[in-house]
């Protein structure tokens, strides 16, 4: 597959990046030939929900009600996440494992 340069309006890892996140990998390879380890649970979470069908505030919403915030309303919780999303999506697709 082709890696994309940047995230799309709907964000889409690689299937095969997907697969690997499915089998608990502790290193993904991206689309580059290139063994990363993806620190914390978060941008794991996120590369599973990269399937193409989601844009950036339907991630935020579906990344809110995984990582629930006591005491955060939840609309104030994917203001948040919707800017750490965008940054995330730019590295992902930095090292190759997007592909639109």
């Amino acid at each position: 597959s082709v890696f994309a340069s940047e995230a799309g309006e709907f964000p889409e890892a690689s299937s095969f990046t997907r697969w690997q996140v499915r089998r608990h990998s502790d290193a993904l390879r991206t689309l580059t030939g290139v063994n990363i380890k993806p620190e914390g649970n978060y941008v794991m979470q996120l590369l599973a929900l990269l399937d193409g069908s989601r844009d950036r505030a339907d991630l935020a919403v579906a990344m809110a009600k995984l990582f629930e915030n006591d005491g955060v309303p939840r609309t104030d919780y994917e203001k948040e996440l919707r800017g750490s999303i965008d940054k995330v999506l730019s590295q992902l697709a930095s090292i190759g494992l997007l592909v639109k």
